[in-house]
């Protein structure tokens, strides 16, 4: 089914734009930023350096009226300002804190080179009328450098606004792009996990929108497919139970009377060549009638297996004993085949839930498995081990492996690692497929380890059957 979700070509230019307009916000509150921390400078050197914004047009008219002395009272000016009067002529006339007394008078050169000091250190205010003296203010704790404390304040005010503005942008910006990311990545991983029903719900007026649109508009046709292919399942497991149960009657007459037919013939007391002859076909036709009677119970049991709402009858088993009783059955078999064995079983009780005849199947759907396709002298081991909330049964022998071309795909029906040998075992590749569901059925996972040197089922079961199957699967 095809998407009707179409890119808007209209839309592409959204993102952009809306980075434009976060770019040309963080722009204009920098420079507000700046203004600010310009303003905040000027604050701060007026409290902490009052003496740098002193109003010397005012306290020249102080000093002009009232002396020197009295100014700087009246002025509250710093300590160590020294205050000069000074006439036409460069001589000192009256004085405060100045070590020079009234008369001295200074050259022209040291006059120019109070005026052009670059440091700043003295400030000469000159009247508006020219007939009036001039005063000479030096300023020794003022020399003019940038004072450390208003940078280092300034510096941390600006930090401080940039980060603000920071904080505030990447809020915007997380509300309009990651949040929107955050929400595709988590309906993406929602449909990881398999679950097609649920939608991504987010508003962007971007092209983030598209993308969720194209997303649930996919997981829409995922789910209807899904959907489809189940209904197709059932029908095809339903067809398979159907049939099955529809032959199994004419072949168990089919291998009833070939088998009576058999017997007859064997009564016959002289048996010429056409006698010996009817008696290979009839043993022909009950032998492959009882394999398609095998395959069609393989078939109906993997159908059955299949079906969602199968729900199997699980009781608490003490699991050692089960598998010690089990692996009893099996040595004859073993032994029959010239198979050697091993078995690692816990004596202490393991309580786990499980439908016995199901699980039992599911082993032996193995150890047959192990007994077709590897030689004699093969060494069958069989582990179980106890893992908490979980219980482990390894099913390893050293034969000949399965090739790792086979093993992706083992456990799907009618697989088999090689077709030449599976016809003279007479396997009808479902076996392994059985015990996948068989043990995926108990809430479990089976994994597959082969080289030359061997092959190695693991199975991982839950003891009370509550623990998430993605868990398990995490373990396995």
């Amino acid at each position: 089914m095809e998407s009707d979700i179409e890119w808007n070509p209209l839309v592409t230019r959204n993102l952009q734009r809306q980075l434009k307009w976060e770019f040309i916000l963080f722009m204009i509150l920098l420079l507000v930023e700046i203004f600010l921390t310009v303003l905040f400078s000027i604050t701060y050197t007026a409290i902490f350096h009052a003496e740098e914004l002193l109003d010397f047009d005012e306290i020249y008219r102080d000093v002009i009226e009232v002396g020197p002395e009295e100014a700087f009272r009246i002025n509250d000016l710093p300590e160590g300002v020294w205050i000069e009067i000074i006439n036409d002529n460069n001589q000192v006339i009256n004085r405060f804190n100045s070590p020079r007394l009234p008369g001295y008078q200074y050259t022209q050169k040291e006059i120019n080179m109070f005026l052009n000091n670059l440091y700043l250190d003295v400030y000469a205010y000159y009247p508006e009328d020219n007939n009036q003296d001039f005063v000479l203010f030096f300023m020794p704790n003022a020399d003019g450098a940038i004072h450390f404390d208003v940078i280092l304040a300034s510096v941390g005010f600006f930090l401080l606004l940039v980060y603000m503005t920071i904080h505030v942008i990447s809020r915007r910006l997380g509300f309009k792009f990651l949040d929107p990311l955050n929400a595709l990545m988590q309906g993406i991983r929602t449909l990881q996990k398999g679950d097609y029903s649920t939608k991504i719900e987010f508003v962007s007026n971007s092209e983030f929108d598209q993308v969720r649109d194209a997303i649930n508009g996919l997981s829409s046709n995922l789910s209807q497919e899904i959907l489809k292919r189940k209904e197709v399942e059932a029908s095809r497991n339903q067809l398979l139970v159907d049939v099955s149960h529809d032959l199994k009657t004419p072949l168990t007459n089919v291998i009833g009377y070939s088998e009576v037919l058999l017997q007859n013939l064997s009564q016959v007391p002289h048996q010429d060549e056409q006698h010996q002859k009817m008696k290979r076909y009839l043993e022909i036709i009950a032998k492959n009638g009882k394999q398609a009677n095998y395959l069609l119970q393989d078939l109906s049991e993997l159908s059955l297996l299949q079906a969602p709402n199968l729900q199997i009858d699980c009781k608490p088993v003490d699991l050692p004993e089960f598998l010690r009783e089990f692996v009893i059955d099996c040595m004859p078999e073993l032994d029959e085949v010239g198979f050697l064995y091993d078995f690692e079983i816990p004596e202490k009780e393991i309580s786990c839930e499980v439908d016995e005849r199901k699980l039992r199947r599911a082993f032996q759907n193995l150890i047959d498995n192990a007994i077709k396709y590897n030689p004699m002298g093969t060494k069958l081991k069989i582990r179980l081990r106890d893992e908490g909330e979980n219980v482990r049964l390894v099913f390893q022998d050293d034969g000949i492996g399965i090739p790792e071309e086979y093993q992706a795909e083992i456990f799907d029906p009618f697989v088999r690692a090689d077709n030449d040998r599976n016809r003279s075992t007479g396997g009808s590749g479902l076996g392994l497929a059985i015990t996948k569901k068989i043990i995926e059925k108990h809430g479990g996972t089976i994994s597959l380890y082969s080289d030359p040197t061997g092959t190695t089922f693991s199975i991982l079961l839950c003891k009370t059957r509550k623990c998430d199957l993605e868990e398990l699967e995490t373990e396995q």
